[in-house]
């Protein structure tokens, strides 16, 4: 209802943690980087205004800032969200810097997008997309999307470009369901490197970039002999289909590349493997989610096409990470010293599920994770973990609510551990007329 007319809506939140050392994986995993394994409390502020501007056009302002306090780590104050966005009949144009919106009630393992989850800061950019599906024919339908983006964090490469794009097919297969197909293309480019200095970030070499041409002379060797730029990208092939009492049920997989072999799908079947089942209804269970990760593939270890090792860069070596944490799905662990990725081959099962008991609703997610190491230098023995995650919230009035978290972390190569957490939040809507 609060995005089909005009609003303003102010949204303040006070979390507690206490956690047996660092923070269970749950608790500061797909949190935005709001919080992380040393906070002790998080506070935020966010607030959106949205106005309709004649027929078709809609026009939205939205921020938000957090106040860290966290365990022998400096304290942090910053902005995590500053965007306008404005929407003209089915397309949508965003300047700044915006969370991705929350799929699967939350439930996901990576957020609805292995490439890009809700793990890390939104990224500063500017990004051009399909607001509804463009209809092409009573079968057929298309998403598309265009975005730049700039990495202003501390990082080996300062100042590195993000470019970002994405189309995705959608076919009616019956009046309930839908098959789509798509394709997600990352790429790291531009910046400064610490230790080779400025690399190319001409037009003609966004250009470049965008259609996956090799660099001038003015670029790395390696990026003369391959695509100018560190790319990832992803197949996305989803289906859903919906029941006549309107629950939901929703199958996907989504691989993941860096290279021709990941492409051409010789790292298969890396990537996640979900199903989910949803129902518009309050009831006890309202969502229930399973998915499966897989990375142990990358193409094999052939010393021309194999050995991906994602989220990786010879170039840009802070990897696919924004203020120290994965872009992409949470179990890659960066270096904690800013360089590279000290694990990316594993597999791991996750379930979740949400609902609503008496006048408690609740959340509920486990994953149990064999982490390898890396592809090349595997850990042995490996890293067995099982992470689990519950809250409760109860609502006092349709405006504030107070949460109760217990999470648990059980290892086999470090000690256990266990994190319990209060949290209140308050919400002031103000609804406007649709015209004024």
């Amino acid at each position: 209802m609060l995005h089909a007319q005009s609003h303003f809506i102010t949204e303040v939140s006070l979390k507690g943690l206490q956690p047996e050392g660092k923070n269970t994986f749950w608790t500061h995993s797909n949190t935005n980087a709001l919080i992380s394994p040393t906070t002790r409390f998080l506070g935020t502020i966010s607030s959106e205004y949205a106005k309709q501007m004649g027929n078709y056009g809609r026009l939205t302002l939205g921020g938000s800032a957090f106040y860290t306090v966290n365990h022998e780590h400096p304290n942090i104050a910053a902005f995590n969200q500053y965007y306008g966005e404005y929407q003209f009949r089915k397309v949508s144009l965003t300047l700044g810097a915006k969370q991705r919106p929350e799929k699967q009630m939350g439930l996901s393992s990576v957020g609805g997008d292995i490439i890009w989850s809700n793990n890390a800061r939104a990224i500063p950019g500017l990004e051009l997309t399909t607001a509804t599906p463009i209809k092409i024919s009573n079968v057929l339908s298309l998403d598309a999307t265009l975005g730049h983006y700039l990495q202003n964090d501390d990082r080996y490469v300062q100042n590195a470009r993000v470019h970002y794009k994405q189309v995705t097919f959608n076919f009616n297969t019956s009046q309930n369901s839908v098959l789509s197909v798509g394709i997600h293309n990352y790429a790291q480019w531009g910046g400064i490197s610490t230790s080779i200095g400025k690399q190319p970030d001409s037009f003609k070499d966004y250009l470049r970039v965008v259609f996956g041409h090799s660099g001038t002379s003015e670029a790395s060797v390696n990026d003369q002999i391959n695509a100018l730029g560190n790319h990832l990208g992803s197949y996305h092939v989803e289906y859903k289909y919906q029941f006549k009492n309107k629950d939901k049920l929703h199958l996907y997989y989504q691989s993941i590349f860096e290279d021709t072999s990941g492409r051409e799908l010789e790292n298969f079947p890396d990537g996640v493997w979900g199903v989910f089942w949803s129902s518009p209804k309050n009831s006890f269970i309202k969502g229930l989610l399973y998915e499966y990760q897989h990375t142990l593939s990358q193409s094999g270890l052939s010393p021309i096409r194999g050995g991906d090792n994602y989220f990786s860069n010879s170039i840009y070596r802070s990897g696919w990470t924004y203020f120290g944490e994965a872009i992409g799905t949470p179990f890659i662990t960066p270096n904690p010293n800013g360089i590279g990725i000290i694990n990316n081959t594993y597999r791991a099962h996750h379930v979740g599920a949400t609902g609503r008991m008496f006048n408690l609703y609740y959340k509920g997610k486990a994953s149990y994770v064999e982490n390898m190491g890396r592809h090349r230098t595997r850990w042995n023995p490996t890293h067995k973990n099982l992470y689990v995650y519950g809250d409760l919230t109860y609502f006092t009035s349709p405006r504030s609510s107070f949460t109760f978290i217990l999470s648990g972390d059980i290892y086999s190569a470090t000690r256990d551990r266990l994190t319990v957490g209060f949290g209140y939040k308050y919400r002031f809507v103000k609804l406007y007329p649709q015209f004024e």
